[in-house]
C-alpha cells in the first residue's frame, strides 16, 4: 500500500525546508478544505486536503511542530480527504487515504512518544470508517 501524493516533490522539500512556511500552508489548505458553502469548488477542497494530508504526513515523520500538534494536524487531514472523497464518490480512493493513514498510526501507537495520542487519532478514523460503512447501507 503506497501513499498518495499530492505535492510534487520540489514543492514538498521547498515546504519543508522551512517549518514555519510548512505550518502556514497546512494551516491554508485545511482552512480552504473545510470551508464548505464558501463558493470553492468540491475539487478545489478535496486537492487542498489531499496536499494538507501529504504535508501532514511529512510533519508527523519529521515530529513537527511536536507529536501531538502532527498527530491532530494528520487525523484532521485525513478525515477531511476521506469525507470529501467520499461525497464524490470516490469510495475506493477513500478506502486506500484511510488504510494508509491507520497503518501509519499503528505503527505510531507502538512508539511510547506517540502512543496515547496515536491510539486516539486511530480511533477516531476508525469511527470515521464506521460511520461512512453505515451511512452508505442505509442509502
Amino acid at each position: 500500500m503506497q501513499q498518495a501524493r499530492f505535492i510534487c516533490e520540489r514543492h514538498r522539500q521547498w515546504l519543508l525546508a522551512d517549518v514555519n512556511r510548512a505550518a502556514l500552508h497546512w494551516r491554508s489548505w485545511i482552512d480552504l478544505a473545510l470551508a464548505e458553502n464558501s463558493g470553492i469548488s468540491s475539487k478545489a477542497r478535496l486537492l487542498r486536503a489531499g496536499c494538507a494530508w501529504d504535508l501532514a504526513g511529512e510533519l508527523l515523520q519529521k515530529n513537527v511542530p511536536c507529536n501531538k500538534s502532527a498527530l491532530e494536524w494528520y487525523t484532521l487531514s485525513c478525515m477531511q480527504l476521506v469525507r470529501l472523497l467520499l461525497a464524490e464518490g470516490r469510495d475506493d480512493v477513500a478506502g486506500n487515504i484511510a488504510e494508509v493513514s491507520t497503518a501509519k498510526l499503528a505503527t505510531l501507537a507502538a512508539n511510547p512518544h506517540y502512543q496515547s495520542g496515536a491510539v486516539f487519532c486511530l480511533k477516531a478514523i476508525q469511527l470515521q470508517q464506521a460511520a461512512s460503512h453505515a451511512s452508505a447501507s442505509l442509502h
